[in-house]
């Protein structure tokens, strides 16, 4: 898998990382994203590879606009 990474001096681009800790925290939601990718790709109208994660993007950011943080 490659990642494209915008800042080549972010502190978090290098380093360790815990596989287990990862799997732990986030396995779930990539999974769904990877299922998401694959059935938008099975359709007879299927979108370019970045039109499916954009879309993908979108339907996972607009419930986290609707929630309201009290501080």
């Amino acid at each position: 898998m490659t990642h494209v990474w915008s800042d080549a001096e972010d502190p978090n681009l290098y380093g360790e990382w815990d596989f287990e800790e990862w799997k732990k925290l986030h396995l779930k939601d990539f999974l769904a994203m990877t299922n998401g990718f694959m059935h938008e790709l099975e359709q007879p109208e299927a979108k370019t590879r970045v039109e499916t994660y954009q879309s993908f993007m979108q339907q996972q950011e607009q419930p986290a606009s609707e929630t309201q943080v009290e501080g």
